[in-house]
Protein backbone atom coordinates (compact mmCIF):
# COMPACT_ATOMS: atom_id res chain seq x y z
CA UNK A 1 0.00 0.00 0.00
CA UNK A 2 1.42 3.34 -1.07
CA UNK A 3 0.51 6.98 -1.51
CA UNK A 4 -0.52 7.31 -5.14
CA UNK A 5 -0.02 11.01 -5.94
CA UNK A 6 0.99 14.37 -4.57
CA UNK A 7 3.75 15.44 -2.22
CA UNK A 8 4.05 11.99 -0.57
CA UNK A 9 3.74 10.04 -3.83
CA UNK A 10 5.33 6.59 -3.62
CA UNK A 11 5.65 6.52 0.18
CA UNK A 12 4.70 3.09 1.47
CA UNK A 13 2.18 3.04 4.29
CA UNK A 14 2.50 0.63 7.19
CA UNK A 15 -0.40 -1.59 8.23
CA UNK A 16 -1.15 -3.55 11.38
CA UNK A 17 -0.62 -7.31 11.05
CA UNK A 18 -3.67 -9.54 10.85
CA UNK A 19 -7.14 -8.69 9.70
CA UNK A 20 -8.07 -5.95 12.19
CA UNK A 21 -7.64 -3.32 9.45
CA UNK A 22 -8.96 -3.63 5.90
CA UNK A 23 -7.16 -0.89 3.93
CA UNK A 24 -8.67 0.50 0.75
CA UNK A 25 -6.81 -0.99 -2.19
CA UNK A 26 -4.52 1.28 -4.24
CA UNK A 27 -6.60 0.89 -7.42
CA UNK A 28 -9.79 1.86 -5.58
CA UNK A 29 -8.13 4.86 -3.92
CA UNK A 30 -6.79 5.94 -7.31
CA UNK A 31 -10.27 5.78 -8.86
CA UNK A 32 -11.88 7.60 -5.91
CA UNK A 33 -9.31 10.38 -5.88
CA UNK A 34 -9.46 10.93 -9.62
CA UNK A 35 -13.10 11.95 -9.09
CA UNK A 36 -12.33 14.12 -6.03
CA UNK A 37 -9.79 16.50 -7.59
CA UNK A 38 -12.07 19.58 -7.32
CA UNK A 39 -12.58 19.04 -3.57
CA UNK A 40 -8.93 18.55 -2.59
CA UNK A 41 -7.14 21.93 -2.64
CA UNK A 42 -7.16 23.46 0.86
CA UNK A 43 -9.96 21.12 1.98
CA UNK A 44 -10.82 19.97 5.49
CA UNK A 45 -10.95 16.17 5.65
CA UNK A 46 -12.49 13.74 8.13
CA UNK A 47 -11.29 10.12 7.90
CA UNK A 48 -13.70 8.05 10.02
CA UNK A 49 -12.60 4.53 10.96
CA UNK A 50 -9.07 5.61 9.92
CA UNK A 51 -7.25 2.26 10.04
CA UNK A 52 -3.95 3.07 8.31
CA UNK A 53 -5.04 6.61 7.49
CA UNK A 54 -4.61 5.91 3.76
CA UNK A 55 -7.61 7.95 2.57
CA UNK A 56 -6.85 11.04 4.64
CA UNK A 57 -3.12 10.78 3.91
CA UNK A 58 -3.84 10.59 0.19
CA UNK A 59 -6.01 13.72 0.51
CA UNK A 60 -3.27 15.58 2.41
CA UNK A 61 -0.68 14.51 -0.13
CA UNK A 62 -2.88 15.95 -2.89
CA UNK A 63 -3.41 19.33 -1.26
CA UNK A 64 -5.90 19.05 1.60
CA UNK A 65 -5.10 21.61 4.30
CA UNK A 66 -6.44 19.81 7.40
CA UNK A 67 -7.42 16.30 8.39
CA UNK A 68 -8.91 14.55 11.39
CA UNK A 69 -8.42 10.77 11.65
CA UNK A 70 -10.53 8.66 14.01
CA UNK A 71 -10.11 5.08 15.15
CA UNK A 72 -11.05 3.18 18.30
CA UNK A 73 -7.90 1.03 18.28
CA UNK A 74 -4.95 2.80 19.95
CA UNK A 75 -2.57 0.78 17.75
CA UNK A 76 -4.30 2.15 14.65
CA UNK A 77 -4.06 5.72 15.96
CA UNK A 78 -0.31 5.25 16.55
CA UNK A 79 0.00 3.72 13.06
CA UNK A 80 -1.77 6.71 11.49
CA UNK A 81 0.58 9.07 13.34
CA UNK A 82 3.61 7.06 12.16
CA UNK A 83 2.35 7.04 8.56
CA UNK A 84 1.74 10.80 8.71
CA UNK A 85 5.27 11.43 10.02
CA UNK A 86 6.83 9.07 7.46
CA UNK A 87 5.00 10.90 4.66
CA UNK A 88 5.96 14.28 6.17
CA UNK A 89 2.31 15.27 6.43
CA UNK A 90 2.10 15.75 10.21
CA UNK A 91 1.45 19.48 10.77
CA UNK A 92 -0.93 21.87 12.54
CA UNK A 93 -4.51 21.05 11.59
CA UNK A 94 -3.80 17.32 11.33
CA UNK A 95 -5.02 15.14 14.22
CA UNK A 96 -5.25 11.42 14.91
CA UNK A 97 -7.81 10.78 17.65
CA UNK A 98 -8.68 7.62 19.53
CA UNK A 99 -12.46 7.68 19.59
CA UNK A 100 -15.54 5.75 18.64
CA UNK A 101 -16.69 7.35 15.39
CA UNK A 102 -20.39 7.42 16.28
CA UNK A 103 -19.73 8.97 19.70
CA UNK A 104 -17.32 11.50 18.21
CA UNK A 105 -19.80 12.45 15.47
CA UNK A 106 -22.40 13.03 18.17
CA UNK A 107 -20.10 15.11 20.40
CA UNK A 108 -18.29 17.16 17.73
CA UNK A 109 -19.34 20.82 17.72
CA UNK A 110 -19.77 21.93 14.09
CA UNK A 111 -20.39 25.54 15.18
CA UNK A 112 -16.71 25.67 16.23
CA UNK A 113 -15.66 24.42 12.82
CA UNK A 114 -17.41 24.91 9.50
CA UNK A 115 -17.96 21.34 8.47
CA UNK A 116 -15.72 19.08 6.44
CA UNK A 117 -15.24 19.32 2.69
CA UNK A 118 -14.45 15.61 2.40
CA UNK A 119 -15.57 12.85 4.72
CA UNK A 120 -14.38 9.27 4.26
CA UNK A 121 -16.35 6.54 6.02
CA UNK A 122 -15.14 2.95 5.82
CA UNK A 123 -16.64 1.21 8.87
CA UNK A 124 -15.94 -2.42 9.66
CA UNK A 125 -18.30 -4.28 7.32
CA UNK A 126 -19.82 -6.50 10.01
CA UNK A 127 -20.75 -3.64 12.35
CA UNK A 128 -23.86 -2.39 10.50
CA UNK A 129 -23.31 1.26 11.44
CA UNK A 130 -23.78 2.77 7.99
CA UNK A 131 -27.26 4.27 8.61
CA UNK A 132 -26.13 5.74 11.95
CA UNK A 133 -23.05 7.32 10.34
CA UNK A 134 -25.13 8.95 7.61
CA UNK A 135 -27.74 10.15 10.10
CA UNK A 136 -25.18 11.75 12.41
CA UNK A 137 -23.23 13.42 9.60
CA UNK A 138 -26.45 14.96 8.29
CA UNK A 139 -28.09 15.83 11.62
CA UNK A 140 -24.91 17.34 13.08
CA UNK A 141 -24.24 19.28 9.82
CA UNK A 142 -20.70 17.95 9.56
CA UNK A 143 -20.49 18.12 5.76
CA UNK A 144 -19.83 21.56 4.30
CA UNK A 145 -22.50 22.78 1.86
CA UNK A 146 -20.36 21.91 -1.19
CA UNK A 147 -18.71 18.89 0.45
CA UNK A 148 -18.77 15.22 -0.43
CA UNK A 149 -19.08 12.09 1.70
CA UNK A 150 -17.39 8.94 0.37
CA UNK A 151 -18.60 5.65 1.88
CA UNK A 152 -16.89 2.30 1.32
CA UNK A 153 -19.05 -0.79 1.85
CA UNK A 154 -19.44 -4.37 0.62
CA UNK A 155 -21.09 -4.37 -2.80
CA UNK A 156 -24.09 -6.39 -1.60
CA UNK A 157 -25.03 -3.81 1.08
CA UNK A 158 -27.86 -1.47 0.08
CA UNK A 159 -27.15 1.97 1.52
CA UNK A 160 -29.91 4.57 1.96
CA UNK A 161 -30.55 6.82 -1.03
CA UNK A 162 -31.19 9.80 1.23
CA UNK A 163 -30.75 10.95 4.80
CA UNK A 164 -32.41 14.32 5.27
CA UNK A 165 -30.86 16.60 2.63
CA UNK A 166 -27.95 14.18 2.17
CA UNK A 167 -28.45 12.22 -1.06
CA UNK A 168 -26.60 9.49 -2.92
CA UNK A 169 -25.06 11.11 -5.98
CA UNK A 170 -23.46 7.99 -7.45
CA UNK A 171 -22.13 4.51 -6.73
CA UNK A 172 -19.21 2.63 -8.23
CA UNK A 173 -18.38 -1.03 -7.73
CA UNK A 174 -14.83 -2.39 -7.73
CA UNK A 175 -14.87 -6.17 -7.30
CA UNK A 176 -16.48 -6.82 -3.89
CA UNK A 177 -16.28 -3.16 -2.83
CA UNK A 178 -18.86 -0.45 -3.39
CA UNK A 179 -18.01 3.25 -3.18
CA UNK A 180 -20.98 5.55 -2.64
CA UNK A 181 -20.77 9.33 -2.97
CA UNK A 182 -23.17 11.55 -1.01
CA UNK A 183 -23.76 15.28 -1.31
CA UNK A 184 -26.15 17.80 0.23
CA UNK A 185 -29.15 19.02 -1.76
CA UNK A 186 -29.05 22.74 -2.49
Amino acid sequence: MRVIAGSARGHKLSCLPGESIRPTLDRIREAVFSSLTPWLPESKVLDLFGGTGAMGIEALSRGAAQAVFLDTDPRAVRLIEENLRFCRLWRPGVKAIRADALEWLEAFRPAEEEGFDLIFADPPYQKGVYPAVLERIYRRQLLSPAGILVVESPKNLELPGEEGLLYREKEKTYGDVQITYYKLKN
